[in-house]
């Protein structure tokens, strides 16, 4: 997806497996779970995997690590003026979420972060949506229909949001309408969803595309202003999302 973002074709994976003792069978099974959702993955997109690693054994105080597959993916970009970065830009743009959020809350950072569990039925993956988008997305970036392209990831479409002020000194008003509980609404880390700035007079062209690939959307808000606000939900400084994005590691680390 992040290659998605940018407007590349998808060429090659390599990997790096990380996990705890295979002779424990529940180790072993998540090992060959991460194998199968490897291959799975790479016939979908039609891409070989290259080159990789297995580290075994990993283990902290007596406990194995969390599953670690660790993925490295390349593409290829025929025209590099077309590129695209993940923060916003222009004032007035129009916000479009490419994707639906569902309730999928289940092994977020919003659970470790906000309640310390590591829990819950992880998000539903269609790869066969996450190649559509893929080829959508380089349409519409080839195109030049786009200002920026980021991925819904880690910290769901908050921080998708969040992460695109920052990197652009921009400000945004978001409405969600999506009849979710507000935490799922923020922080769920439903698969497959990009958010994407465009002006004005490219905003069909974009909606239009998206039905096209069959790509389900929401026009969810605009760029703009000194505040980060999502209507009922959330209403913050940029100014204050930009200092606990910058001085983050000093604080964890005790320097700040």
């Amino acid at each position: 997806r992040n290659l998605a973002c940018v407007g590349a074709d998808p060429a090659a994976i390599t990997d790096c497996l990380n996990f705890g003792s295979p002779e424990k069978p529940e180790v072993f099974y998540t090992f060959h779970e991460a194998i199968r959702g490897l291959a799975d993955a790479c016939t979908e997109l039609g891409v070989p995997v290259v080159s990789g690693n297995v580290s075994f054994y990993n283990e902290y105080q007596g406990a194995p690590i969390l599953p670690t597959p660790a993925i490295g993916m390349v593409g290829v970009i025929d025209d590099l003026s077309a590129v695209i970065g993940s923060a916003f830009l222009s004032e007035g743009d129009t916000i479009v979420l490419l994707g639906e959020t569902a309730d999928e809350l289940g092994g977020s950072e919003y659970l470790a972060g906000a309640h310390g569990l590591v829990t819950g039925a992880l998000p539903e993956l269609d790869l066969e949506h996450e190649a559509t988008l893929g080829a959508l997305m380089r349409d519409l970036i080839g195109d030049r229909l786009l200002h920026s392209a980021h991925d819904c990831s880690e910290g769901g479409l908050a921080v998708a949001l969040a992460e695109s002020c920052v990197g652009g000194r921009l400000g945004a008003t978001v409405t969600l309408d999506d009849d979710l509980r507000p935490a799922a609404s923020l922080f769920s880390e439903t698969q497959g969803r990009i958010v994407v700035s465009v002006q004005d007079d490219d905003v069909d062209h974009v909606l239009d595309a998206a039905e096209r690939y069959g790509v389900p959307y929401s026009v969810i808000g605009e760029v703009g202003g000194d505040r980060i606000v999502i209507e009922g939900k959330v209403d913050i400084a940029l100014a204050d999302a930009i200092d606990a994005f910058e001085e983050s590691l000093g604080r964890l680390v005790g320097e700040v």
